[in-house]
């Protein structure tokens, strides 16, 4: 009998929670469970029209972020150690990740209403809005802004310095779990983000057309997606993130 490959990621982390994989996979369920994706990661075998875990572990670098051995871990453990108030590292990546997507969400449902359009945005996410008709909570765009969220928190990065301002904007708690509560919506970690992220809002409306007509944006193509959203960034901002962390193969020259 064949393994669905999301069952084989639930008995990983069952029985090797160590595992990089296991850690992306448990993050995954907060964002699903509490979180700006909620409801909208396939748990269940049955769940269709839902980000599949597979995908997103694998060709967003999330699992990079508790791989020792890649340079996403050190970037996300090296900001994590600059704060003193979230003591375990898979809810302050939970933290940032989430408050980073409800940033670009915030941007799009906003840029909606001054088009005067159908403010789909402040409805619930149906599966729709996932990823039929509209694209920002896709897996493909979802992976690689969680790959261009690297470069926010870079200590590479000169133009914005998140490293540095990140300990200021967290909210204290009496204890982990109100800790948590108060910051996995924080206007002002949110608001680090904001400047960069309104150029990626200007530019694109996030329906599906207009990114299947985007050159080389197709379904497993992470990386160039990043390499584009990265240099629109540097366009405006020079010394935004770290073009090493771009592959080779979509730096420019």
């Amino acid at each position: 009998t064949r393994i669905k490959p999301e069952d084989v990621i639930d008995l990983v982390e069952k029985y090797h929670k160590d595992y990089p994989i296991a850690k992306s996979n448990k993050l995954l369920r907060e964002l699903n469970n509490s979180g700006i994706l909620e409801n909208n990661i396939k748990i269940k075998l049955w769940q269709n029209e839902r980000i599949k875990r597979t995908s997103l572990i694998s060709y967003s670098g999330l699992k990079d972020i508790f791989d020792e051995s890649k340079k996403t871990h050190k970037i996300f453990s090296d900001i994590y150690k600059k704060q003193y108030n979230v003591k375990d590292y898979i809810d302050f990546c939970f933290i940032i990740i989430n408050n980073y997507l409800w940033k670009i969400s915030n941007l799009v449902r906003t840029k909606y209403k001054k088009m005067g359009k159908k403010n789909v945005f402040d409805e619930t996410i149906s599966k729709d809005f996932t990823l039929k008709k509209y694209y920002l909570f896709s897996a493909v765009f979802i992976g690689a802004l969680i790959r261009l969220l690297r470069h926010f928190l870079s200590n590479k990065d000169e133009e914005f310095k998140i490293l540095d301002k990140l300990d200021e904007t967290f909210e204290e708690g009496n204890n982990q779990k109100e800790v948590i509560s108060k910051n996995s919506q924080n206007d002002k970690l949110q608001n680090l983000f904001s400047d960069a992220l309104k150029l990626v809002v200007e530019k694109y409306n996030f329906t599906r057309n207009e990114f299947d007509q985007q050159e080389g944006w197709g379904p497993n193509k992470w990386a160039k997606i990043e390499s584009d959203l990265f240099y629109l960034i540097r366009k405006k901002y020079p010394n935004f993130g770290d073009e090493m962390l771009i592959s080779k193969k979509h730096r420019k020259k």
